[in-house]
């Protein structure tokens, strides 16, 4: 099931989860799966006995918005380079289009 939490103490590394069928469940520390703590606000997805939610997995925001932006602005400063592509991990393409520039560059004196 999918919800939302709605309300988390990390002194007491307790919560408090609105799923998507109205309910609310408890949320233990122990049952969660994510690497940071839980936020309030974060949509997770989990499972249900009685009141209370089992095996709570974070679903991933996508940061993807902010690393295309940071791409973008890369390409348009530094993109006969390829930096962009290496920036987002394309690295055989970042190559060729660094080779590009240079070939071109010097080869036909236009990059």
């Amino acid at each position: 099931m999918k919800g939302t939490i709605i309300d988390f103490n990390e002194s007491q590394r307790l919560g408090l989860i609105s799923g998507e069928d109205g309910q609310r469940y408890q949320l233990a520390m122990s049952e969660w799966k994510g690497s940071q703590f839980p936020k309030v606000g974060a949509a997770v997805d989990f499972s249900v006995e009685g009141d209370q939610s089992i095996s709570v997995y974070p679903l991933s925001v996508s940061s993807g918005s902010s690393k295309k932006i940071a791409a973008a602005l890369l390409a348009f400063f530094f993109g006969a380079f390829g930096v962009h592509k290496f920036y987002l991990g394309y690295k055989k393409q970042g190559w060729i289009m660094l080779l590009g520039f240079i070939f071109g560059f010097i080869l036909l004196g236009i990059p």
